[in-house]
Formats: structure tokens, sequence, C-alpha cells
């Protein structure tokens, strides 16, 4: 076989098993319900058009992927999917209270959370 086969051959070897490397190491994340907390009052905003006295505005009849809204001021999650006796979970329900710029409470209800990295979640309202 040609050199320069044979070096096309090797990189590709090398790709496919880096490829399948970082699959491998893709699945579920854990985290205790203390960190889901602190994560969800620091990243989470509830869109303006989601709460019950500010959905009736125009911007609510035409949604935009990055309407205004509110930080959540404190929540208190429950977790699901337990790995083994850790304390650990895969899935959070949480309980949230939502804030308006002056730190006054306007809204609660609940957000589910999947945690999808060291710091990263998906979220989709209960």
């Amino acid at each position: 076989m040609p050199a320069p086969a044979r070096a096309l051959l090797a990189s590709l070897a090398l790709l496919v098993f880096a490829s399948t490397s970082n699959a491998a190491r893709a699945g579920k994340w854990y985290w205790s319900q203390s960190k889901a907390e602190a994560l969800v009052a620091a990243k989470v905003h509830i869109p303006m058009c989601q709460i019950d006295r500010y959905a009736t505005g125009p911007t609510c009849n035409n949604p935009k992927p990055h309407q205004p809204g509110f930080a959540v001021g404190s929540a208190t999650c429950e977790g699901a999917d337990e790995r083994g006796s850790s304390f650990a979970y895969a899935r959070f329900s949480c309980a949230i209270t939502v804030v308006d710029g002056y730190g006054r409470a306007i809204a609660k209800g609940r957000i589910l959370v999947y945690p999808s990295g060291p710091t990263l979640f998906r979220w989709k309202i209960e």
C-alpha cells in the first residue's frame, strides 16, 4: 500500500475512534438537589408572556425566541431518577418563585429540569 493511502487510512481510523470515544462520554448527567436549585436560580428567566398578568400584551401574540423575562428568585427542587443511593439525580421538578426587577415575587410555578452537562441544562414549564 502506498504511503499516502496508508496515512489517509490511519487518519480515518483515528477520526472514527475519536468520534466513538466522545459518544461514549455522552450520557446522563447527575446533580445534587442543591446544585440544581443554585443553577436554576442563577440561569433561568421566565418569558414575560408565560406570566398571567403580562400575557395580554401585543408581543405575546407574536412570540419571539428572546422575549423579555423575569428572573427566578428562588427554587426548591426535588430529584428523580437517582443514581444508586448517591443523592444525585438526572431529572428535577422545581418549585420556583419569579421576581421582578425590584426582587418582589410576582409569580410561582413549577418547571422540569434536565441536566445536560456540568452546568448546562434544559428546562420546561410544568
